[in-house]
């Protein structure tokens, strides 16, 4: 009742406006990631009406303000996984955009080498890293200062109920972010976290608005798939505000996690004592004050040590909260003299004392 209450009172464009200022955005060029499905559509129709309308949201008064100089462009990635259906949603994303004056632009993870027969599966990670490079690529072609997507209210507690039952700590429980730097002058911007996929579907109905829906979305095969399908409609039967608790769980833990990282940056900065790295390779050893990794609380030490692997140039994909957390209490505790196991990514940890080390295992001989 209450996500009915908020729908009445504002307009989709209007929530997205609140969200994100017209006004710092719309002389900008922007892509626009649109699937041909109902949350991607419903972004691209808001952005059009609250950049008509200016920061107020309100589509109904065009003409109040100078016309936006920057132009919106839509990006649509063919994944080439659902044979036809995925060609057609391409075909129909591009009438769209020539029905709305946006331009368009296409990428497809398939390639002509794949020609005549149907391209191999491939992993939702292959095909988010392809997507995510289309995008980011296109953008840098056309001098898109942001990629908007349309990740909504529900897709924010999907992603923490997932990342909380695969064991998450406060960094995963901060679900989606709303503004997420690529590199400098590059932003992917999700101004419709706060908006339930429902109010989504009433906007383009009122708006007569059709879009396309994919038929693997109906499976629940796939976990995110089950957890929006069967867990999450189970747990608003009991918990009706489910899905907006999350979110404001989502944004308490990027508060703290936030603050923590601000901590820990400052112990980095007192702590590193040596980082050996050339030029084009991962750093092959550090040098820590073990004594100030000691007298930190453990989560800010354990924080200061991620963004040091960081900046070390190592891989982070295979280490595990389990890996944080033991390499964290070793640091800070101190009951042995070697880190055992071996790290992901062949990195040992010894202390020699007063200074604790980490090193690449194929350095290990030379630095005794």
């Amino acid at each position: 009742m209450a996500r009915q209450d908020r729908a009445q009172r504002k307009t989709v464009p209007q929530r997205l406006a609140e969200a994100w200022d017209p006004a710092t955005w719309r002389d900008l060029n922007l892509l626009v990631g649109v699937s041909g499905g109902a949350d991607s559509v419903a972004l691209l129709q808001a952005l059009l009406a609250a950049r008509e309308a200016g920061s107020s949201g309100d589509a109904t008064a065009p003409g109040r303000i100078a016309a936006a100089k920057g132009e919106i462009h839509v990006a649509h990635f063919d994944h080439c996984q659902r044979g036809e259906e995925s060609t057609a949603d391409a075909a129909w994303v591009r009438a769209l955009c020539a029905r709305l004056g946006v331009k368009y632009h296409q990428g497809q993870w398939c390639s002509a080498e794949h020609a005549p027969s149907p391209p191999p599966r491939a992993s939702e990670a292959v095909l988010r890293g392809s997507r995510r490079r289309f995008l980011v690529e296109t953008a840098n072609q056309i001098g898109a200062r942001c990629i908007v997507l349309a990740h909504h209210a529900d897709d924010q507690a999907e992603t923490v109920l997932f990342r909380a039952l695969r064991g998450a700590g406060l960094h995963g429980l901060s679900g989606i972010r709303p503004f997420v730097s690529v590199h400098r002058g590059l932003t992917i911007v999700r101004p419709l976290l706060a908006i339930p996929r429902a109010d989504l579907l009433a906007y383009l109905a009122n708006l007569g608005s059709e879009y396309r829906i994919d038929s693997t979305n109906a499976t629940t095969e796939a976990t995110r798939n089950w957890i929006r399908q069967v867990l999450l409609p189970a747990a608003e039967e009991r918990f009706p505000a489910a899905a907006e608790a999350l979110g404001r769980l989502a944004e308490q833990a990027a508060e703290h996690h936030a603050l923590i990282v601000e901590q820990a940056a400052q112990l980095c900065d007192v702590a590193l004592l040596t980082q050996a790295k050339s030029t084009e390779a991962p750093a092959t050893l550090l040098v820590l004050r073990a004594g100030v990794l000691r007298a930190a609380p453990e989560p800010i030490a354990r924080e200061a040590l991620r963004i040091l692997w960081r900046r070390a140039g190592w891989p982070e994909q295979a280490m595990t909260a389990t890996h944080w957390r033991a390499l964290g209490e070793w640091a800070t505790q101190a009951k042995r003299e070697v880190f055992l196991p071996v790290l992901p990514s062949g990195i040992v940890g010894e202390i020699a004392g007063e200074h604790l080390r980490l090193i690449r295992a194929e350095e290990t001989d030379r630095c005794d």
